[in-house]
């Protein structure tokens, strides 16, 4: 198995719930970060969340 850009790394990301944020903490998941997220709503967070857990990334809300 091939080493991710952001394995063992940590990211804080506010916005996350949609946008570049949403992106943005998509993206560092895959890429093997775990991930802090932020955001005003948290229903559309947890759907963030969940979207993320598949791509095997770690989230916490």
């Amino acid at each position: 198995m091939e080493a991710k850009m952001l394995d063992g790394k940590v990211a804080m990301i506010t916005g996350a719930s949609y946008g570049m944020g949403q992106s943005m903490a998509e993206l560092f998941a895959e890429e093997g970060a775990s991930v802090v997220l932020t955001a005003r709503g948290r229903e559309k967070l947890d759907q963030v969340v969940e979207g993320i857990r598949p791509q095997k990334g770690h989230s916490i809300p």
